[in-house]
């Protein structure tokens, strides 16, 4: 059950980071992480954590309550937070960072398939220099 449990973290995590569909630009991590694996897997577990944290807000929440826990604004990152906030997120930031490896393998080993690579950029070829004269706007 444990690695089932990390495998859907994983999956939600990389879900997370590819962002709405049709959105071109903007990715919640950014949009090489939203593209390349190998970018993804090198943000720091800080990250992951965090996103873990807001998940495990909206996942605890009793699913007759959750519209109207979505409707509730939440405390903003410049505010004081309260300390069973800090001890969420700080209890939470170690158990990821410690079980970060667990994640990702149990994602894969599930049939879990990241973001690839992107494709490699096509060189441009300048174009040849072309001498313009007075003919070329008549």
């Amino acid at each position: 059950m444990v690695t089932q449990a990390r495998a859907l973290l994983g999956g939600c995590l990389v879900k997370y980071a590819q962002g709405m569909p049709k959105s071109k630009s903007v990715k919640p991590y950014g949009l090489k992480a939203s593209r390349s694996t190998t970018v993804f897997l090198g943000l720091p577990s800080t990250t992951f954590a965090l996103t873990f944290a807001v998940i495990y807000q909206y996942v605890r929440t009793p699913e007759h309550v959750v519209a109207k826990w979505l409707k509730r604004p939440r405390t903003n990152i410049t505010e004081p937070w309260n300390k069973g906030m800090i001890k969420r997120f700080t209890t939470l930031q170690k158990t990821f960072s410690e079980n970060r490896a667990g994640v990702f393998k149990a994602f894969t080993d599930g049939g879990g398939e990241f973001m690839g690579e992107p494709p490699k950029k096509r060189s441009k070829k300048r174009a040849d220099y072309v001498d313009l004269c007075d003919e070329d706007f008549e």
